[in-house]
C-alpha cells in the first residue's frame, strides 16, 4: 500500500512538471517579441499587425542633456533636439509625433520650434508657436500620418527659439518651458 502512495504520488508529480512545461512553452511560442534593441532611450510602438516603429531620443546628444529641453533662453536665442524614428515593420508605416510632456508660460507666440528632416533637409513642421500651457500637459498632438518605408530610419531636427520681436517682452523673461516627445503608430 506505502508503495503505491509512492508510485501515485511520483505519477502526479511529473504529470504536473510535464502540464507546467507545456503551458509555458506554448505562452512563450504564442507571444510576438519586439525586435531587441540595444539603446536605452527606445520606445517601442507594437502593434497586432507586426508593427515595430523604434523612437530614439537625442540621437546626436547625450541623453540626460537632451530628453527633456528646458533651457533657459534668452532673446533670439535655440535650443536644438535630434531624434529619429526607425521602422522595422514588415512593410510601410506612419507615424503621430506629438509632444509627451509640455510646460510653456511664454506669451503671445514668443516661444517657436520647426521640425526638419536632417537626411532629406524638408520641413517636417514649419516655425509653429509652441502651444501655452501653464501646467504640464500630455500628448499634444505635432503632426500626424508621419510616413516611413520599410527598414527606414528618419533622422530629425527640432529647434526651439525664444523669438526677438519688435515689442516688450519683459512678461517672456522668466518664462519657463519643458518639452518631451515621443510617437505612436498612426490612428492609435
Amino acid at each position: 500500500m506505502k508503495n503505491n502512495k509512492n508510485k501515485v504520488s511520483l505519477i502526479t508529480i511529473v504529470a504536473s512538471v510535464i502540464v507546467i512545461t507545456l503551458t509555458l512553452t506554448y505562452a512563450f511560442l504564442s507571444t510576438e517579441i519586439p525586435p531587441f534593441t540595444n539603446e536605452p532611450t527606445n520606445i517601442v510602438g507594437n502593434t497586432a499587425e507586426g508593427l515595430y516603429l523604434t523612437y530614439t531620443d537625442c540621437a546626436d546628444s547625450d541623453e540626460e542633456s537632451c530628453s527633456n529641453i528646458s533651457k533657459n533662453l534668452g532673446l533670439g536665442e535655440s535650443v536644438v533636439k535630434t531624434f529619429k524614428i526607425k521602422n522595422d515593420s514588415l512593410g510601410n508605416s506612419s507615424f503621430d509625433l506629438y509632444f509627451k510632456e509640455l510646460q510653456n508660460t511664454f506669451k503671445n507666440g514668443a516661444l517657436v520650434y520647426r521640425i526638419e528632416n536632417i537626411d532629406t533637409n524638408e520641413e517636417l513642421v514649419p516655425e509653429t508657436e509652441v502651444p501655452e500651457s501653464l501646467e504640464k500637459s500630455e500628448k499634444i498632438s505635432i503632426k500626424k500620418s508621419i510616413p516611413i518605408a520599410k527598414d527606414q530610419t528618419q533622422n530629425y531636427r527640432m529647434t526651439i527659439t525664444f523669438k526677438s520681436i519688435d515689442a516688450n517682452q519683459n512678461e517672456n523673461l522668466n518664462a519657463v518651458y519643458s518639452v518631451k516627445l515621443s510617437i505612436l503608430p498612426s490612428g492609435k
